[in-house]
Formats: C-alpha cells, structure tokens, sequence
C-alpha cells in the first residue's frame, strides 16, 4: 500500500523578512507622514512640527486605549502634555503685524429740516478728518450720495488654529459737516451714525438723516 502523503511536496518555508523591510502601505503611510510633517514646518515653522506631534500623540493616546494597551496609551498621553506645552511656547513667540490704509465708503445722506422735516434742498455735505474732503450737494429731495476714503487697520496674528487677519474703520473724531445757505452749519460726529467701528469691505449703509435749523 503506497502512502500518498509522501508523494506531496512540504510546503515552502515562508520568506524571510529582513530587518527594515516594511509592506507597501507601511512605506506610503510613513511618505505621507514625513510629507505632512515638513509641510508644518515650512508653513508655521517650529509651531507646526510641535502641533503635527501634538496630533500624533493625542492618535497614539487614543489607540492605546481602544485596544487596551496601557503602556501604549500612557506614553501617548504624557507625549500629549509635553507636546501641548511645546505649542503654547512657541505660540507666544509668535509676531502679530499691524498695518494701515484707505478704503472708500459710500454714504447715503437725507437733509432735513428740523422744524418742518421737509427735504433741504442745495445743502453742502463733507466728513471732515477724512482723506480727499470729498463734497457732495443735495438734490431737490435733499439726498445726496458721499464717497469718501476712510482709514482702516489690519491686524495679523497667528493662534495655535492657524492664522486669523481683521480689518476695521475707525470713525471716532470724524464729523460730517452739513452746510446750507441762510442756516447754520450743523457737525454729527460720525461714530453716531456708522457706529464706532465699520468692517472692511464696509457695507452700505441706509440712508443717513441728518436735521439741520
């Protein structure tokens, strides 16, 4: 009787595997890591290499404990806190810039008179502290339309979430002269029409009513 098992080729021992020699979706993850980390760097410098750790660790914290790794989990915390404490240092070293500039508003504007509420017609408009001192003259409804160029202030800074710019008009000190003839001048400090601060674009505004004597 011929024993058909000894016929059967042994299977082959399986590959060695040499020291550094890691599958293909090992070395793409690992690319895409180094590529993500070097992309922190030259875009936030030292703070980005400490936040794109800071990620890493908070990863490491939470893989440890799904799959009840202990040591895992406990490495990956205390890297959590060091790591934290490397952004909030190197996000106070971090430059905030200031900037000024000119940015055009356009006012509508109504005349009235104070007495009667009627359109005043002829009137002489201006904000005065402004740069050009545009004037404009209302219509026979009394409107009339001022462009005028107001500065404003740009603030860039960098937080730990990344980069954040603001930019405002400041209308204290400025004042909008209504001249017309035969009445006496009035002057609005502008902040009580537009409001203290206007954003930049700066939207336009309704109608402004201005009551003169």
């Amino acid at each position: 009787m011929v024993d058909e098992s000894a016929s059967e080729p042994a299977p082959s021992p399986p590959a060695a595997r040499f020291r550094l020699q890691f599958t293909l979706r090992t070395l793409l993850g690992f690319t895409a890591a180094c590529a993500l980390l070097m992309g922190m760097i030259s875009w936030r410098r030292e703070l980005g290499a400490f936040q794109f750790f800071l990620g890493a660790s908070v990863c490491l914290t939470v893989v440890g404990i799904v799959l009840r790794r202990w040591r895992l989990a406990v490495v990956g915390l205390m890297a959590t806190v060091a790591m934290y404490q490397g952004v909030r240092y190197s996000a106070r070293r971090t430059d905030v810039t200031t900037t000024t500039g000119w940015h055009v508003i356009h006012v509508p504007i109504l005349v009235l008179d104070a007495r009667t509420g009627k359109p005043v017609p002829g009137a002489t408009v201006q904000i005065r502290h402004s740069r050009t001192g545009n004037t404009a003259r209302t219509n026979n409804q009394g409107r009339a339309e001022l462009s005028e160029e107001m500065s404003y202030i740009t603030t860039h800074y960098e937080t730990v979430f990344g980069n954040r710019e603001s930019s405002w008009i400041d209308f204290a000190g400025s004042v909008l002269v209504v001249e017309a003839p035969g009445r006496p001048a009035a002057r609005v400090p502008l902040e009580t029409l537009l409001g203290s601060y206007g954003s930049v674009p700066f939207p336009s505004p309704s109608t402004v009513r201005v009551k003169i004597e």
